[in-house]
């Protein structure tokens, strides 16, 4: 009997000391998942104000190829025109070439 009481105390005192080894452990993870919580808790706004910087600069990105688009679509629209008025100006110019040649043609005759 008394062996027995030995022998189970002594399987009591390794269980215990296997836990206790287990505890000291996730203590000292957890500790160092407390100080790696809090360095980046100290570096939240540096990081923060950087998104917030990296945004407003995104944002003037933005805002100035948003203008550059508006201007060529104001250069492109007075090309068009332009353009038009050549075409117009061309079959006026031939239409007036037209009736120019049949009057010399006519009166050539």
């Amino acid at each position: 009997m008394l062996i027995f009481v030995l022998i189970f105390n002594t399987v009591i005192c390794l269980i215990n000391c296997y836990l206790l080894w287990q505890i000291i452990r996730w203590k000292k993870q957890l500790t160092h998942l407390a100080d790696t919580l809090e360095n980046l808790e100290k570096q939240a706004p540096f990081f923060l104000n950087l998104m917030v910087l990296n945004l407003r600069q995104a944002e003037y990105q933005s805002l100035l190829f948003r203008q550059q688009y508006e201007n060529l679509q104001q250069k492109s629209q007075k090309i068009l025109v332009l353009l038009k008025f050549l075409k117009w100006f061309l079959q006026r110019y031939r239409t007036w070439k037209m009736i120019e040649n049949r009057q010399v043609a006519n009166h050539g005759g």
